[in-house]
C-alpha cells in the first residue's frame, strides 16, 4: 500500500509598501479562507507608513521588515522565509475570495505536474466596488498563450508550488514591472499550468497603482518579451505567438499612453521621445495621430512618414 501524500501547506505572502490603509482588508481576506493558510507573512518593504502597526494587530501574522527593494524583492523574501510547499502572493491593496486557497489546491492536486494554478478576478475601485469582472482566461495555461499576453493579470489569483518557483530564481528584482509575467513565462516553458473557473480575488485600481504607469509598463513589457526570443527560435507557432504578443503589448499600452496624452496628463515634451520609440503601437489611434498633426509633431500625407524628435516613424504593414 502506498503512503498517503503529505498534507499541503500554504503560505500567503503580502508584500506591502505604503499600503497600510488597505492592509487589514488583505490580511482579513487571507484569514477568512474556507481552507485557512498555514502561514501569513507580511513583508514590509521599508514602508514609511504604519504598516508595522497594522500587521501587529493580527497575532496570526508573521511580520518581516526589510529595506525598500521593490515588490520582487519583497515577494522573494516571503518565498525565502516560508517553509510551506505552496505560496500565494497577495498585494496589500488586493483581497482574496473566501475559497481561493481551497480552489487553488484542488486544481493543483488534479494537475500534479502543474507549477501553478490561477483563477479569474474582479477589477474594483478603492471602495471594492465592482468595475469589471474578468472570468478566467484559459489562454494562460500554455507558454504560447502567455507569449501573446498576460491573461492572468492579478498576482493574488495565482497559487504556486514553491519548489519550481525557487528553481527559476523567484522574481527578477531588476524588473520594475511585469515581474509576475516574467515568472509565468519561465515556469510555463518547463511545466504545465492549470486554471479553475471561479473568481479568485479583487484587483484594486487606484491612483497610486503601479499598473497606471503605461509608458514604464510598455518599456518593461518589451524587455520581458525580448528574453523569450532564444526560447522560440525555430518554432514557428511560438515565434508567431511572440509576434502577436508584441502587437498586443504595443496596442494595449499605446492606447493607455494615448489617453494620458490626450487628457493632458503627459506633457508634449515628455512624451514625444516615447511616441517615437513606440510609434508602431500608437499609430492606429487616430485621435492621437490627429493631435500630433495639430501640434506639428508629424505631417499626414498619403502615408504617415515623418520625424518625431529626429527619428523617422512609419506605419507598420497590417498584412
Amino acid at each position: 500500500m502506498s503512503e498517503p501524500l503529505p498534507t499541503p501547506r500554504v503560505a500567503v505572502a503580502i508584500p506591502c509598501y505604503n499600503q497600510a490603509r488597505f492592509l487589514s482588508q488583505a490580511i482579513e481576506s487571507a484569514l477568512n479562507q474556507t481552507r485557512p493558510p498555514d502561514e501569513i507573512i507580511v513583508v514590509d518593504d521599508g514602508s514609511p507608513d504604519n504598516t508595522a502597526e497594522v500587521a501587529a494587530a493580527y497575532p496570526q501574522v508573521r511580520y518581516h521588515r526589510q529595506a525598500n527593494g521593490g515588490v520582487s524583492a519583497a515577494r522573494n523574501a516571503g518565498l525565502a522565509i516560508t517553509t510551506c510547499d505552496h505560496i500565494l502572493f497577495l498585494d496589500a491593496d488586493d483581497t482574496l475570495e473566501p475559497e481561493t486557497i481551497a480552489l487553488g489546491l484542488a486544481c493543483l492536486q488534479a494537475n500534479p505536474e502543474a507549477a501553478f494554478a490561477y483563477g479569474g478576478y474582479r477589477e474594483v475601485d478603492e471602495a471594492l466596488t465592482l468595475i469589471h469582472e474578468h472570468p478566467v482566461n484559459p489562454t494562460g495555461q500554455t507558454y504560447g498563450g502567455l507569449l501573446t499576453g498576460n491573461h492572468i493579470v492579478m498576482p493574488g489569483a495565482v497559487l504556486y508550488r514553491a519548489s519550481p518557483l525557487k528553481e527559476v530564481g523567484g522574481f527578477d528584482t531588476s524588473l520594475t514591472s511585469w515581474e509576475d509575467h516574467d515568472v509565468y513565462l519561465k515556469l510555463a516553458r518547463a511545466h504545465p499550468v492549470a486554471c479553475y473557473s471561479s473568481i479568485a480575488g479583487n484587483y484594486r485600481r487606484h491612483g497610486t497603482s503601479m499598473s497606471r504607469n503605461s509608458l514604464r509598463m510598455l518599456k518593461v513589457g518589451h524587455v520581458v518579451l525580448d528574453r523569450q526570443r532564444p526560447h522560440v527560435q525555430g518554432q514557428p507557432s511560438l515565434e508567431e505567438a511572440l509576434r502577436k504578443g508584441r502587437v498586443n503589448l504595443d496596442r494595449y499600452y499605446g492606447d493607455q499612453l494615448a489617453s494620458a496624452i490626450l487628457s493632458g496628463l503627459c506633457s508634449r515634451r515628455t512624451v514625444l521621445p516615447s511616441i517615437a520609440s513606440f510609434w508602431k503601437g500608437l499609430q492606429h489611434n487616430w485621435r492621437l495621430v490627429l493631435w500630433l498633426a495639430r501640434t506639428g509633431a508629424i505631417k499626414i500625407t498619403g502615408k504617415i512618414t515623418s520625424k518625431i524628435n529626429g527619428k523617422t516613424v512609419q506605419p507598420r504593414s497590417t498584412r
